[in-house]
């Protein structure tokens, strides 16, 4: 008896000790409007999903004379299956006498459950008292909107960086969360700084929820994705951001629903080309030459690179034996182009005969790229005839014509002395 008296004693002791720890605040909301419509409590609201509510909370504090610091209003709805909706504002202080009015904005998610009830909370508390005890529930009818689409994602490809000059490829994914099936969805993409858009379009998504139940929706998708667009950034583009516009058109085109993308505009890498050598040929390597005589060695230049080039030859080492000229002086070779200059010595008279060595080179712009060695050969001078030799040969030349002459007179002289013969 004895303990039952006790339990019963540390009961009730306890029970006081948390009526004194938790105590209700001297405050409390007196009003609730939403969108302008006061709202008694338990009364049910209609709202539409993809909406805003405007809450009105008007607070009395008529007795007491308490300050209470660090008070906030927040407003909820419960039962959103990817998570609580809710607003809170800002702390502020509540003194005996005063009202106060504060508004919240409680977006209700465009994917809520339609056709369903939801309870909204408002709440005021403060660090002390326990937010519960100053709940104000209100019935929540939410439905789906008659036509409402949603722009689920928007894929880009190969990225939001481009060069430009290259091609963007964009997918729009589209979702149908109102009461009515969608028909002929327009899906238009554009870039006005750049003067580019494309369009295409979803023949049709059915209801989110199907309302009509003589409807069979089962074959049909509430959500897809446009076919892939295709954008060319212009390949005069500057570096920079631009603006990616999306927009959905549905509803006999009444209704449009839109988002934008940054793109992001680089300069193409420039590619680093190492600068190849031309290709240089010579029509001979070696030329034989006679004192006075004027021989040509032809340059051949194939440029191997995009751009052109001036080429020009240098002679060198040929001045001990040969006078040099060149012709043309230099020439301009287009991109993968080829064109030729003509290199003439003279053997000098002093040249001795035999092979001379010369250095021939090649030069871009005044920088050489190619060097070659070629040679001339010097004939031996044939000696001059003396005039004496030439009297030489003609007094023998004379002699022989004489005997000749002599023998033909002896033998005619001989047949005039043989006897005749007579029978």
């Amino acid at each position: 008896m004895m303990k039952k008296l006790g339990l019963i004693t540390f009961s009730l002791a306890l029970v006081v000790f948390l009526a004194v720890s938790v105590t209700a605040a001297d405050y409390e909301v007196n009003e609730v409007k939403i969108d302008g419509i006061t709202i008694d409590s338990g009364k049910t609201v209609y709202a539409e999903t993809d909406s805003e509510l405007e809450i009105e909370v008007f607070i009395l504090y008529e007795t007491g004379t308490k300050t209470y610091d660090d008070v906030k209003v927040k407003a909820w709805v419960g039962g959103y299956e990817y998570g609580d909706v809710e607003e809170t504002t800002e702390p502020f202080t509540v003194e005996p006498g005063v009202s106060y009015r504060k508004v919240l904005k409680l977006a209700l998610p465009d994917d809520m459950e339609g056709n369903a009830d939801y309870k909204l909370h408002v709440q005021v508390y403060d660090s002390e008292e326990v937010a519960d005890d100053y709940t104000y529930p209100l019935e929540l009818r939410v439905q789906a909107r008659r036509h409402s689409l949603k722009i689920q994602d928007v894929i880009i490809r190969p990225g939001s960086s481009v060069e430009s000059g290259n091609p963007l490829f964009v997918t729009v994914r589209v979702e149908n969360l109102g009461q009515k099936k969608e028909e002929d969805i327009r899906v238009s993409l554009s870039i006005p700084e750049l003067g580019i858009s494309a369009r295409d379009y979803i023949d049709e998504l059915t209801a989110n929820e199907d309302a009509d139940s003589a409807e069979d929706n089962e074959d049909e998708e509430d959500s897809a994705s446009s076919d892939e667009l295709y954008l060319r950034i212009p390949e005069n583009t500057l570096p920079g951001t631009y603006t990616l516009n999306v927009n959905v058109d549905y509803n006999r085109g009444t209704d449009m629903v839109s988002t934008t993308k940054t793109i992001t505009v680089v300069k193409p890498e420039e590619e680093v080309v190492a600068e190849e050598k031309p290709l240089v040929n010579f029509d001979s390597t070696s030329n034989t030459a006679a004192v006075g005589e004027e021989v040509a060695y032809k340059v051949t230049i194939a440029n191997l690179n995009q751009e052109s080039g001036i080429y020009s030859v240098e002679v060198d080492g040929e001045s001990l034996f040969a006078n040099s000229r060149i012709d043309p002086v230099f020439v301009v070779v287009p991109g993968k182009g080829s064109a030729s200059i003509n290199i003439y010595l003279t053997a000098k008279d002093s040249a001795s005969a035999g092979q001379h060595p010369f250095v021939v080179k090649v030069l871009k712009s005044g920088e050489l790229v190619r060097e070659a060695s070629l040679t001339l050969e010097v004939k031996e001078a044939e000696k001059p005839v003396s005039t004496q030799s030439y009297l030489v040969i003609g007094f023998i030349v004379l002699v022989v014509i004489l005997i000749i002459l002599g023998i033909a007179v002896l033998v005619g002289r001989g047949k005039a002395e043989e006897p005749r013969q007579y029978y």
